[in-house]
């Protein structure tokens, strides 16, 4: 049964032959040069490994008996290995993609009428971006171009706000919401393939895979305001594993005294 379950493997996390997630990848280069396809390895197998540790297959396997100190022991673990230990075992750079920020600053200029100034053909305005949102002190010098009531704008807001304007340059807007959206569609994709490389480890059995995959997308889903389905993980384990995990069940992820691992 377990040669079978591998057997379905297409390996999709493999990223160096994954057409789909090269495209994404080389996309988004245009925007980050640093992330390439030797940063999206790491960071993947660091995330795999992260979550091997936090959930060891002792947590599962019956080796460690329900009632013993040890097996507390890892359910502390467990809980005590959150998101905030995940950060502190990842570079700047790789906390940055995750996080998926728009870039601090985007810049824009107006061109204006040589009549009225003959001396300067043009006006730079520098706009903060603060927690995706445009910052309001910066805003008043294009209010005229905003409607009165959108205060508190986006970047995506203030692109559809500007986009009628004809004498204000806004590539370097669209610039910004470009790398923005291909870091989501990116970061995306990254998750899923690292949930499969989790459930398809060599390192464990696939009930085992199985749980650390599903508790990751859960913990990724709460703590970036993700909404990924995984759903595909459970169609993976009821074709392939049938005998086990049955349609509809009901599974708990970290086990405790009063619930049995499948």
């Amino acid at each position: 049964m377990i040669n079978n379950f591998y057997s379905f493997d297409k390996k999709e996390y493999v990223l160096k032959e994954n057409k789909e997630f090269l495209s994404l990848l080389k996309e988004y280069q245009k925007y980050n040069g640093e992330v390439n396809l030797e940063f999206m390895n790491n960071l993947m197998q660091k995330l795999t490994s992260f979550y091997e540790f936090k959930l060891p297959n002792a947590l599962f396997n019956g080796s460690v008996s329900k009632e013993s100190e040890d097996y507390e022991e890892l359910l502390k673990l467990a809980k005590l290995l959150g998101m905030n230990q995940l950060r502190m075992r990842l570079h700047h750079d790789e906390n940055e993609f995750l996080e998926s920020k728009y870039a601090e600053y985007v810049t824009l200029e107006r061109r204006l009428d040589p009549k009225t100034f003959p001396y300067v053909n043009k006006r730079t305005y520098y706009i903060r971006i603060e927690n995706g949102l445009i910052n309001p002190y910066d805003l008043r010098s294009l209010e005229e171009f905003c409607s009165s009531s959108n205060k508190v704008l986006s970047p995506k807001d203030l692109y559809t706000n500007l986009a009628h304007v004809s004498d204000i340059d806004t590539k370097d807007l669209k610039r910004v919401l470009d790398a923005h959206n291909y870091n989501l569609l990116l970061r995306k994709k990254m998750i899923e393939l690292t949930a499969l490389q989790i459930l398809y480890s060599s390192k464990t059995l696939p009930i085992y895979g199985y749980y650390r995959a599903k508790e990751f997308i859960k913990d990724f889903n709460e703590e970036y305001d993700l909404n990924i389905d995984s759903s595909y993980l459970d169609e993976i384990m009821d074709i392939d594993y049938q005998n086990i995990i049955q349609k509809g069940s009901k599974r708990t992820l970290l086990p405790t005294k009063d619930n049995e691992t499948d």
